[in-house]
């Protein structure tokens, strides 16, 4: 949990896009692997697996400790 502490400390009212915040997670706590693993499972459509991914990151990004998806880092679903 300590390095998802860097990960909102370090980004104050940063928007992120969805590559920036794959990018952040593998470094921060290597997860990338998991949620592309997870994105690979949705083929309906482009947008659908955007939501997916999203269902998938919350729990990570946002935790009672972390409240990043509340009032820390606004993420933008979409692929820059």
């Amino acid at each position: 949990r300590s390095n998802l502490n860097g990960f909102r400390t370090s980004f104050p009212g940063h928007i992120m896009c969805l590559n920036e915040v794959y990018d952040k997670i593998h470094k921060e706590v290597g997860l990338i692997q998991l949620l592309q693993d997870q994105l690979n499972l949705v083929n309906d459509s482009y947008a659908h697996n955007l939501h997916f991914s999203a269902l998938i990151a919350q729990p990570f990004l946002n935790t009672k400790e972390n409240n990043l998806l509340h009032d820390k880092i606004k993420i933008d679903w979409t692929d820059c």
